[in-house]
């Protein structure tokens, strides 16, 4: 069987904003991001930054874990409700 390796990336704004994909090629689709060339919720909230990736091969076998991200939502004390 051939063996590939693909990743789920972990990509933030810098206003937060979280998106998840999965590739075969990492470099390639975070060049792709960074450049605006895919239209879509990526280029519309301007998320290019890496924040994790996690390699597994077409076996189904994870190289690593997403367990150990956190996101904390930012709150504005100055706001009263």
């Amino acid at each position: 069987m051939d063996e590939r390796t693909y990743y789920v990336y972990l990509l933030a704004s810098k206003s937060r904003r979280l998106y998840i994909g999965v590739t075969n090629n990492l470099e390639r689709r975070l060049f792709e991001h960074r450049e605006k060339l895919v239209e879509g919720f990526t280029k519309r909230y301007n998320i290019d930054r890496l924040v994790r990736k996690s390699p597994f091969d077409s076996g189904n076998r994870r190289h690593t874990s997403f367990a150990s991200v956190f996101a904390y939502p930012e709150v504005d004390d100055t706001i009263e409700v």
